[in-house]
């Protein structure tokens, strides 16, 4: 996917809404999937300082181009992950902040590690 793409997805995807029931909580060392509401791809950002970055930059107007810079991957909303522990943001547990940790382990951006949003974060 070219950055370009990438840049016009960006700001759509940081704020859609995804409606997870509490009992579809993956937990570290489970495999989910990252499923956005609307099907829109998925960010997975570099770390949760990247994350919180991106949301204000965001929020302000920058360009998206800017934004690019704090993404690790931009995956399919279905593809299946692997939910670590605090690898990335060097928390105690996934799930600090509202956000997981998380390792595709599918498809071409297979190996990708970052931090979500735990909305996206499904069985």
């Amino acid at each position: 996917m070219g950055k370009m793409r990438v840049c016009l997805f960006l700001g759509m995807v940081l704020f859609s809404c995804a409606a997870i029931a509490d009992d579809a909580n993956v937990h570290i060392g489970e495999t989910g999937y990252l499923r956005s509401a609307n099907g829109d791809n998925v960010i997975v950002f570099k770390s949760q300082d990247a994350m919180s970055k991106a949301v204000q930059l965001s929020k302000a107007g920058a360009d998206s181009q800017l934004l690019v810079q704090y993404v690790a991957c931009l995956v399919p909303t279905g593809t299946k992950i692997l939910v670590i522990t605090g690898e990335i943001s060097s928390a105690f547990w996934s799930g600090a902040e509202g956000t997981s940790d998380v390792m595709v382990i599918t498809g071409p951006y297979a190996g990708c590690k970052g931090v979500v949003n735990k909305k996206y974060v499904q069985q």
